[in-house]
């Protein structure tokens, strides 16, 4: 079936395509076996050709040609929802991917591959994806087992690329670039956490970048399944920092983010106050799992009160007001996100409230808050040229405010901090009694049991 011109280094096949076609396409069961037979039989000759050439030929594309051509189809076949086809295959990837792992093979072959291999990990078919995750496992495995442990986080051929190709996944603006990505460190991390060179180098800088995914997943259609398989990620990455906390204390050049465990705690610093709750939800619980372990012998509270007085993240940063309706919504959302960190900062980490409440609460937006937005509703002049789709998410967003707006002034009278000069007020006291009494008139859906909870104090 396949003529190899050994004078021009390619292969030259004019019924593989209708092969690879009738592999994938067609309808009848005993053509398809028989087209996946001779595909088979097909890549395993080419294989044996590329091994046997003679050492004068180490450059040859003859190998790289089957992953130009046919790989992307070798990697469907081989999550095919048939079981002859799919045990014809799968274990034939697997035996490819090891070959490319080895010290010999060729850097073209490998990145024709891992092109191959991340475009099936980044299709919307999920059989495709995890079979494509688990390549990816098996080809970290067998790098390391053939560059040694201390050389794998090293491996400009292999490993490196490796971990490059996944963090520009986590950061891509598409949902399924971000899924392939938090799939396929859920099917290495097993692998990974038993590195220390590859923690070392890429623990933090994959931290951070799953979170700025798990950030860029709150506008995904929830029907995707990021946020879910971003969050185990993280999950799984929290658990491996905590592991080798001492390991990452240490600051190290070769990290190309943050260069030490404390860089990357003032960076988590930053982004407990972002908008998207999913991702502000995995920062707290990162930096309120790895902040008590990296300062050991120290007191939180002390290390929180230092940061915030040298770095400028404080959310008195945020405006006192949005410039403009269109702006509400994301401006409403950061005002929340401010004022539950200012709590979850004083009853998950020891913060000093009296120094979080009086010098770093955003009471500027508040009283802003208070005077315009703090009794709107569906129905208020100020929205009527905006979508019902955008009014319900104002409405929604100022009903977090007020909540978040509740529970602070709630915590700050249990820890005896005085807000009376911040918020007690009219508008205040009027606020508190519709969102107790009438909290329907404000937009609160009283049918949730927690939010009937959160209101009424």
């Amino acid at each position: 079936m396949i003529t190899v011109i050994r004078d021009h280094d390619h292969i030259s096949d004019s019924l593989l395509p209708r092969v690879v076609e009738l592999a994938e396409t067609a309808r009848d069961r005993k053509t398809k076996i028989a087209a996946c037979e001779s595909l088979h039989t097909a890549v395993l000759i080419t294989i044996a050709r590329r091994h046997n050439l003679p050492s004068e030929h180490a450059s040859t594309t003859l190998f790289s040609a089957v992953y130009q051509h046919v790989f992307h189809v070798l990697l469907r076949l081989a999550a095919d929802s048939d079981d002859v086809v799919r045990a014809l295959f799968a274990p034939l990837v697997l035996q490819i991917i090891r070959c490319l792992a080895g010290r010999f093979a060729h850097t073209q072959d490998i990145s024709l591959m891992m092109d191959a291999v991340i475009s099936a990990l980044t299709t919307t078919d999920s059989a495709t994806r995890e079979y494509a995750a688990r390549c990816i496992a098996e080809f970290l495995a067998w790098s390391i087992k053939n560059t040694g442990r201390e050389q794998a986080a090293q491996d400009k051929r292999t490993t490196e690329p490796l971990i490059d190709r996944l963090l520009a996944l986590a950061r891509h603006p598409n949902p399924y670039q971000r899924l392939g990505a938090a799939v396929a460190f859920n099917a290495v991390y097993r692998i990974f956490r038993e590195e220390d060179s590859l923690i070392d180098r890429f623990a933090i800088e994959l931290s951070g970048a799953l979170l700025h995914a798990l950030r860029l997943a709150d506008a995904d259609d929830p029907a995707v399944g990021t946020v879910s398989a971003l969050s185990d990620a993280l999950d799984h990455s929290l658990r491996i920092m905590s592991r080798r906390v001492a390991l990452l204390a240490h600051p190290n050049d070769i990290r190309r983010s943050e260069k030490s465990l404390n860089d990357f705690l003032i960076s988590l610093l930053h982004q407990l106050s972002i908008p998207e709750e999913g991702a502000r939800n995995a920062a707290m619980k990162l930096f309120s799992v790895l902040l008590p372990l990296a300062i050991s012998g120290s007191a939180p509270h002390a290390w929180i009160s230092k940061e915030l007085h040298h770095s400028d993240i404080s959310p008195k940063t945020l405006a006192s007001e949005p410039v403009s309706i269109a702006v509400a919504k994301r401006w409403l959302l950061q005002l929340s996100a401010s004022l539950h960190t200012q709590c979850f900062l004083v009853m998950s980490c020891n913060a000093d409230p009296a120094l979080i409440f009086n010098q770093y609460a955003p009471w500027n937006a508040v009283n802003a808050f208070l005077q315009q937005y703090s009794t709107i509703t569906a129905n208020d002049e100020q929205l009527a040229h905006t979508t019902p789709q955008e009014t319900a998410h104002i409405v929604r967003a100022k009903c977090e405010v007020i909540t978040g707006l509740l529970r602070t002034v709630e915590l700050a009278s249990a820890r005896t901090v005085e807000l009376a000069s911040h918020v007690l007020n009219e508008r205040f006291v009027n606020m508190v009694l519709l969102t107790t009494l009438e909290p329907w008139s404000l937009g609160f859906n009283i049918h949730d049991a927690n939010i009937v909870r959160e209101v009424c104090i």
